[in-house]
């Protein structure tokens, strides 16, 4: 998790939610998508491999990972939110739901190719 001063100057956010039961489901998610299959993370281990993979690309300084919370007893987990440039109204929604109950920003996890490619995909963004 970042501190608040990098916060401030993060052009990405991304709000992964660690309530009790987010934190414990799990989504099948390739980490890079050269990886052959995709592995099996709770949102604690998406929040430990998210910040390590923007260490590692060394994108501290446009992306912020922070703990936020949805309803309790949420059967949609682990949600992620991305915001781009603190606009809320930029911010699509990762999460666990059929397509006749999301509205369009929010994206099923299995549409999601990669943790790296979803990473890269809204710091792109920023740096156009």
């Amino acid at each position: 998790m970042s501190d608040n001063s990098s916060a401030h100057s993060a052009q990405v956010q991304f709000s992964l939610c660690l309530q009790k039961d987010c934190a414990r489901r799990g989504v099948a998610l390739k980490i890079s998508p050269h990886e052959s299959a995709p592995t099996e993370l709770t949102g604690l281990d998406l929040q430990q491999r998210l910040q390590t993979l923007i260490e590692k690309k060394r994108m501290a300084a446009v992306v912020d990972v922070r703990e936020t919370s949805c309803m309790r007893g949420c059967r949609v987990g682990p949600r992620l939110n991305v915001v781009v440039g603190g606009h809320f109204q930029e911010a699509v929604r990762y999460l666990h739901l059929p397509a006749n109950r999301r509205h369009g920003r929010c994206v099923a996890w299995a549409d999601v190719d990669s943790v790296e490619s979803l990473l890269e995909q809204y710091v792109g963004k920023t740096l156009d």
